[in-house]
């Protein structure tokens, strides 16, 4: 949880209050106090037992936060802590009928648990006693032994550890760094070291994971931190990663770090980030949990990654099951949102899944995963043209789960957004085939393609992806009239003027253009209108601004750039802004165009007219565009692309100094070719090539490292480009 929270783990009464605050900073829709759905709501998971060790607040105190926190497995028994200074040792054996053999009270909350072996460590944080360590021999776990309590005057307790050979690393949450303990006599600890970041980073270390000798550190404000530990007792730092939010936690598998900051509801990102090259770790992808019916929530805590499936708690929503069979793009597979709170959801040996509910106690859940999955799904075309495009050819791509070894298809079939009603596509072979129906109302902007495997024990692999409608034309919302469904809230005159229909804006003024249904910025990339200076005053204060849906930009009023006006010059002139000047991106779905405002102050009259929205260029049928450049270059050359990172297009440059037979191609991680980019026989010359990031079926590819290879009569050069999404 949040360091605050610990801060007021003596003071319980405070704590909802915290929760609240921090909830509205961290999200536009804050999310409620702990209310658990009254009903369930689940996909491929269900119910396999409980046991109760929580009293839920009541009363006067039901608005608090939950007494559970987090538990530990290890063989046929799990350790769960709760606030009140205890750890309960279950008995899971049977996990229909879990059975609580002993406790053992702490000198304060006990807020983290990690076992190895017949060890198990507890950290404690109270802010009043500002304990730190609890050692336990739990060989016999209904008979557990204390082994040693060990706390250091600035520690101001433990929030979260991990348990690496025999160290402990301790994360406080309140003091900065990151304390080391030498556990390798555990009656008898020691502090062996100790790291903090020397730069600008907070240093509120809120967790850390450790593997191999690789830890991975969350700054609570201020991001990520790589660490080396070839020498376990003395720290380097390989790279710190920042994020505007910090982080809470992270799992670290394979060549990637998956992690998130925690309050922010189903608006807070989850990351993937590329620690292949540990000293340049990289973002490659962000990604979120489906909201159920039940609502707003307050956010994801912990990660857990398990045999190539990524588990996430999701407090009062319960928890998220992610395959991770591209690890760089997480699909969502399961979920529960039984009536509790989620602090953390560990797998286990047994097949099973254990979570911490802080409301009640342990929940025990099995997950049905389908025997097939859904490995990628090509759209054609692309990107449809709103009143061009009737429908979309879709192929979506199944192999076998690697974690199921029976069972076969029953159906595959695709939907748009919401729909109840799935198209079924048809079977050939691996790849299943069918066109979808576009509504002819359907309106522009970015809408939901649900594909959905079902096998014949009825369990559903879902694969997800965006589909974006573009208009066919700018919207001109003011022209020679407003357009159909906008209207003119407040206005200045109206007014003929030189061949066009314009509103008179003098002294302090604002008109606002307003629309019945808000839309989103998908489709359209700037808003232009002509202006014409034709009596204003050169005057301290003038001033002139521009508006779209509260998101405001200035505009210059001197000339000499695309958003500055000359009022010297009385003639019309044209402006155009783009969206991303006013800080709005298509790929943010939550934003919404609901009104244009011109706004600000003048000395004289001027005029505005022809206020539009413009439209995206319509997309090429192919996924890449070349441009030959008239030079003869001095050698063979493969630029870097440029922009890179890129989100919707970036541009690689070649050089031939000779005639040559030439294969540009794009390439994942794993060596497999996904999108040719430009092959045959090519004069000498430079040539520029675009590229959308898609594959060669025209599908949006996932976040991720890619290579581009160029080969020409037998040469060749290979570059890396990142795509992030």
């Amino acid at each position: 949880m949040l360091n605050q929270e610990s801060t007021l783990a003596g003071n319980r009464a405070l704590l909802p209050l915290l929760i609240v605050l921090v909830a509205t900073v961290a999200s536009s829709h804050p999310a409620p106090i702990f209310a658990p759905a009254d009903a369930p709501d689940s996909l491929n998971v269900e119910r396999v037992g409980e046991i109760a060790l929580i009293s839920p607040p009541q009363g006067e105190d039901a608005h608090l936060f939950p007494d559970g926190t987090d538990l530990y497995l290890a063989g046929d028994h799990a350790l769960m802590g709760d606030f009140r200074g205890i750890v309960h040792i279950v008995d899971i054996s049977d996990p229909a009928n879990m059975r609580k053999v002993a406790e053992v009270r702490t000198p304060g909350p006990a807020l983290d648990i990690k076992i190895a072996d017949d060890l198990a460590v507890i950290g404690v944080q109270d802010f009043e006693s500002s304990f730190g360590l609890l050692i336990l021999d739990i060989s016999d776990p209904a008979n557990p032994v204390e082994l040693s309590r060990f706390d250091q005057e600035s520690w101001q307790g433990v929030h979260n550890l991990f348990l690496h050979g025999d160290r402990l690393y301790l994360a406080h949450g309140l003091n900065p760094g990151l304390s080391i303990v030498d556990i390798s006599d555990p009656t008898a600890p020691l502090v062996s070291g100790f790291w903090q970041h020397e730069g600008d980073f907070s240093n509120v270390v809120h967790d850390v994971f450790i593997r191999d000798r690789l830890a991975v550190v969350s700054d609570l404000f201020s991001g990520l931190v790589l660490l080396d530990l070839t020498d376990p007792d003395a720290p380097t730092m390989l790279a710190a990663l920042p994020f505007t939010e910090g982080i809470h936690s992270a799992w670290a598998e394979g060549d990637y770090v998956y992690c998130n900051q925690e309050f922010g509801g189903w608006e807070r990102h989850l990351y993937v980030v590329d620690i292949a090259d540990p000293r340049q770790p990289q973002v490659v992808h962000s990604f979120g949990s489906g909201p159920p019916p039940q609502g707003p929530i307050l956010g994801p805590h912990n990660p857990w990654v398990h045999n190539g499936l990524l588990y996430w708690a999701y407090y009062e929503a319960g928890f998220r099951v992610f395959d991770l069979l591209d690890p760089a793009r997480p699909v969502e597979i399961g979920y529960h949102t039984y009536p509790g709170f989620a602090w953390s959801v560990q797998p286990h040996d047994d097949g099973l899944l254990y979570v911490a509910d802080g409301a009640v106690g342990i929940e025990a859940f099995r997950l049905n995963e389908s025997a097939f999955a859904i490995r990628a799904v090509a759209v054609d075309p692309s990107v449809a043209i709103r009143g061009r495009h009737q429908s979309v050819d879709i192929e979506a791509t199944v192999a076998p789960s690697p974690r199921r070894t029976t069972g076969h298809i029953a159906r595959v079939g695709i939907r748009l957004n919401g729909e109840t009603a799935a198209q079924p596509l048809r079977a050939e072979g691996r790849t299943f085939i069918g066109s979808l129906p576009l509504p002819p109302d359907l309106p522009t902007g970015r809408h939901r393609l649900h594909v959905e495997l079902v096998d014949d024990q009825g369990h559903i692999y879902p694969y997800n992806l965006s589909y974006d409608l573009y208009p066919e034309r700018d919207l001109e919302i003011y022209a020679e009239t407003l357009a159909e469904g906008w209207s003119l809230v407040e206005r200045g005159e109206a007014v003929r003027f030189t061949g066009h229909q314009g509103l008179i804006l003098s002294g302090n003024f604002v008109s606002i253009f307003e629309t019945r249904t808000p839309f989103g910025p998908t489709g359209y990339t700037a808003l232009r209108f002509a202006f014409r200076p034709d009596a204003v005053e050169d005057f301290p204060t003038n001033r002139l601004g521009v508006n779209i849906g509260g998101r405001s930009v200035k505009i210059g009023l001197g000339g000499g750039d695309s958003l500055a006006v000359d009022l010297a010059d009385k003639r019309w002139q044209t402006v155009e802004i783009p969206l991303s000047t006013f800080g709005i991106s298509d790929a943010d779905p939550s934003f919404e165009i609901d009104s244009v405002r011109i706004y600000g102050r003048l000395k004289g009259v001027a005029y505005i007219a022809d206020l539009v929205l413009v439209a995206a260029t319509p997309p090429i049928d192919t996924a890449v565009h070349e441009a030959q450049i008239n030079a003869r270059p001095a050698a063979f050359h493969l630029a870097q692309n440029f922009p890179n990172p890129f989100n919707q297009s970036t541009v690689i440059r070649i050089d031939l100094e000779a005639r040559a037979e030439v294969e540009l191609a794009v390439y994942n991680i794993a060596g497999q070719k996904v999108a040719t980019l430009a092959q045959g026989l090519y004069p000498s010359g430079a040539y520029t090539f675009t590229w959308d990031g898609r594959n060669t079926h025209g599908a949006e590819l996932a976040s991720g490292v890619y290579c581009y290879r160029l080969r020409a009569n037998g040469r060749e050069q290979t570059r890396k480009l990142i795509l992030l999404r």
